[in-house]
Formats: C-alpha cells, structure tokens, sequence
C-alpha cells in the first residue's frame, strides 16, 4: 500500500515541479476541516511535497471534529489527509489496508474539506486545480481503481507475495491498466489544453506500460503546443522516440546474440513463427512469478509456431551467475546472453525499461505488442496465435 502511495506522489511531484510558474501564487495555504459524527478526538495527518524531493507530514488533534493546517507549497501538487482515531502513527497508517485518507490538489489557498462520516469521502472546495484533478481521477479511474484494490484488500497479506495470488492480482492488474491507459487517452482527445492531459501522458511513459507506442504518441501530437513544450512535454517525446523501435506495429529490430553455449542465435532465423522475446534479469524475485507464466506458454504454444528467446540482460561479467540460474531452474526455452554479450545490447535496442518484459513478434516479423507480464501475455497469445 506504502509503495503504491509513494509512487504515486513522486510521480506526481516531479510532473506539477515544472507548472510552479503556470499557478497564482499566494503567500500560503490554509486548511480548515470539519469531521462531523466524529465520537472521540483524532489525529489528522497532513502529507504534501517539502521541496526538495522532501515530503512534508504535519499533524493536529481535532477539536469538536474541526482541524485547521497551514503553511506553503513551492509548487502545487498531491496531498493526503489520514484520520487516525487508534493512536498509531502515520506509518501504521500506510500500512492498512482500509486507510482512512482523503487525496487532493494543494496549492497555496485557503480550502475547505468537509467530511460526514470518513474522510476518505470527504469534498474539498476553493481550489479551481482541484476541482480539475478530481474531474480527472473520476474520468480516469471511475470504479476501476476500487475495484483492483479490493480484489487486493481481499487477499490477506501474508498471502499476497504467494505464486497463486499475485497470479491472481496479474490478472486483474492487466485489466486495470488497459482500462486506465484506455481512459487516459480518450482523457487527451476531449482535453487536449489541460495540464491533466500532460500528466496522463507523464504517467503512462514514466509507468513502462506503452503498450501501444503509436497511439501514445498520436495522443501527445493532439495535445496543444504549449503543452508540448514544457520541459516534461520534451521528457515525454524523449521517452516515446526511445521506444519506437520496439514499439507495436514496427519492424522487429533484428539481433546477434549469444546462448549458454556460445552458439550464435539470430532473430531473423526465426522468420516465419512467432518469437516471444522474455527479458529478464538475475536477482528479480519478479522472475520467480513470471517464470511460471513464461513456462505455461512454453508448454501451451511450443507445437503451435512459438518460439520463446530469453535474454537476460546482466552485464556479461555475471556469466557464471548467468549460467547457474539456468542449470537450477532448468527453463526448456532458448536462452541468450543479451547485454553487452553479442553485437548490440538487445535491452536497449527494444527499448526495455525494467524487467519483466516480453515483446511479441508476428512470422511476418512485425511487433504486435510488447510491456507483456503475467496473464496478459497468456491473453495475447490465445488471441494472436489460436485464431
């Protein structure tokens, strides 16, 4: 839960830091809150952007359910308001699962947040961005969002890092983020002057989930030139032309590289199947995961025109390391050394960002997907291959 909210405000602080120039800036901010059916006094937790990469936490105790936080902001950005009625501190807070927290837009205004029953549904007024914000999460995320974290929320946690369910979680997870990324565009199509729009795209390139490099990169072509050519709108045409050439609907870059056995393996020999190319690394507990779902389409597609290449991609300074996970696990597919082993670094080439990752190439030698993990690769594959 900490993880997804940590991610989430980097994220989002490092996109609004170039905007600081674009809003009005008052002298600070005021917050003044009321908790109304509230029993007992609580402790309310304000979390906000110091400056700096610094996250700010300030806390104060209700009195008669109202609560009041000042200060100032250097940028606008995401902030989180928690209840905690317990006792416990901020961090236990992160850490339950039915957190009591309300996410909002601050800038330095005066705003209001009035709450009924819990803060988590809480109204928050005199922000204009904010108004825009929550006009976005609701685009964007509709029910999705709560959907995904319950299924999750359902899952005790001791079980959660468990192969059944975080299979479970992929595939679920797959058909939150072709939801969301689905939304996002259609976001950037009706509001192609919000800074919103440029978030979106911020998010889905930051985020190495591009399924789809051209549609992307006609969403961030329809966006208003003065959005193009902010600092992030240049970061965000950066990220989409290092993807292209790995990117759905191109030509497969072709390789050279090597197996366990310093045999030569070329992609082009493959010409006329499809070829999965799994990216992996050495010491990614991801990998134990995925292995599974690579091993299930091994063992579903091996007589039906699939061909799978793994490429580890550790420096080739760790080829014993390279070679000893291979003799343990005994993986039945193709393996190749791919960074810094062959003629080109395969990773870089395909525009690999992190690992896990499969790209999918047609017999005809086309990309027809990539960023695949999990259960969304096993859709894929029914859908491409048994047709």
């Amino acid at each position: 839960m900490r993880l997804y909210r940590e991610k989430l405000l980097v994220g989002l602080f490092i996109f609004f830091a170039v905007f600081s120039s674009a809003f009005a800036q008052q002298k600070g901010f005021t917050i003044t809150g009321k908790l109304n059916n509230l029993s007992q006094p609580a402790k309310v937790f304000l979390c906000y952007d110091g400056g700096k990469s610094n996250e700010s936490i300030d806390s104060v105790m209700t009195e008669s359910g109202v609560y009041q936080f000042s200060g100032s902001v250097k940028k606008p950005g995401i902030a989180m308001i928690y209840v905690n009625t317990m006792g416990t501190t901020i961090q236990d807070l992160w850490e339950d699962d039915h957190i009591n927290q309300l996410r909002f837009f601050l800038e330095n205004t005066a705003l209001t947040v009035s709450a009924v029953d819990s803060i988590k549904h809480g109204k928050v007024s005199g922000s204009r961005w904010n108004d825009e914000y929550q006009a976005y999460t609701r685009f964007v995320l509709g029910e999705t969002d709560t959907t995904f974290m319950s299924l999750r929320y359902a899952i005790p946690k001791y079980l959660r890092n468990s192969a059944a369910s975080s299979r479970e979680i992929d595939v679920k997870h797959y058909q939150y983020l072709l939801a969301h990324f689905e939304q996002q565009l259609k976001f950037v199509a009706l509001h192609p002057d919000s800074y919103f729009s440029l978030y979106a795209l911020t998010e889905i390139t930051r985020n190495a989930y591009i399924t789809d490099v051209l549609r992307t990169q006609a969403a961030y072509n329809s966006m208003a030139a003065g959005l193009r050519n902010t600092p992030e709108g240049q970061h965000i045409a950066g990220r989409l032309k290092r993807a292209r050439p790995g990117s759905k609907g191109m030509t497969a870059p072709d390789f050279v590289q090597y197996d366990q056995d310093g045999k030569p393996v070329s992609l082009s020999s493959y010409r006329g199947k499809y070829i999965l190319l799994y990216f992996w690394a050495l010491g990614n507990d991801l990998i134990k995961v995925e292995n599974y779902w690579i091993r299930k389409a091994y063992d579903t597609y091996k007589d039906k025109n699939l061909v799978i290449i793994g490429i580890c991609t550790d420096d080739i300074k760790r080829k014993s390391n390279w070679l000893k996970n291979l003799q343990e696990n005994k993986l039945p597919w193709t393996q190749v050394a791919g960074m810094k082993a062959g003629l080109v670094d395969v990773a870089k080439l395909y525009g690999i960002q992190g690992t896990p990752e499969s790209v999918l190439i047609t017999p005809d030698g086309k990309i027809a997907s990539r960023s695949l993990n999990g259960a969304e690769l096993q859709f894929l594959l029914a859908e491409s291959i048994v047709r």
